[in-house]
């Protein structure tokens, strides 16, 4: 999944919390394309999936602009913080990648009901999932061998040919004197026959 992000959020923090939103809507994370996080002046959060290249868009407002509540289909969400409004948000949209994937009707009331559902989960152990997600990546230690320098590879690779070269060659050497023999066998019989 290709990301891109202008936010504060390290994008380990972002895949993690995409992989979360994903298990609980069970949509494949393999099958998002591109998730693009941003900020959004003079609004809250805003958000949008485009389902066909399996791409999606968040947009959240600043700190300053939480708490807010929204109603819609007869249920109020209150969003405490842009942590609420970044998974409140996200599982939306990558529920709109579900439904088009998976050929359901595109409605904004079952994104919503299954928004609320994500979010619900995430408040219950909010401060684990934020520890976990903000918890930077494992480097990958090398072992103890050095990395080659491109100087080092090109001359081995150049030893590796000639000694293969090399072999060939003595083995032309032979090739060649087996039918130096024959021919000069089969010209003494064509001579003196």
């Amino acid at each position: 999944m290709k990301l891109k992000n202008t936010t504060t959020w390290p994008n380990h923090f972002l895949r993690r919390m995409i992989s979360f939103v994903c298990e609980e809507i069970q949509h494949p994370v393999r099958s998002i394309a591109e998730a693009k996080f941003g900020n959004l002046p003079k609004r809250q959060y805003r958000g949008r999936a485009y389902g066909e290249t399996g791409r999606f868009i968040v947009k959240l407002g600043y700190d300053k602009d939480f708490p807010c509540t929204a109603s819609r289909f007869g249920y109020t969400t209150v969003t405490h913080d842009r942590v609420d409004a970044l998974v409140m948000v996200t599982a939306h949209e990558v529920f709109h990648l579900k439904q088009i994937k998976d050929g359901l009707s595109v409605t904004e009331r079952d994104a919503d009901w299954h928004m609320r559902a994500v979010l619900k989960k995430f408040r219950e152990k909010r401060k684990s999932f934020l520890a976990a997600w903000s918890k930077p990546p494992v480097q990958k230690i090398r072992s103890g061998v050095p990395k080659k320098s491109k100087d080092q590879r090109k001359f081995e690779h150049v030893t590796k040919k000639f000694k293969e070269w090399s072999r060939k060659e003595s083995l032309a050497k032979t090739k060649k004197l087996k039918y130096a023999r024959q021919k000069k066998y089969y010209e003494k019989k064509l001579i003196d026959g």
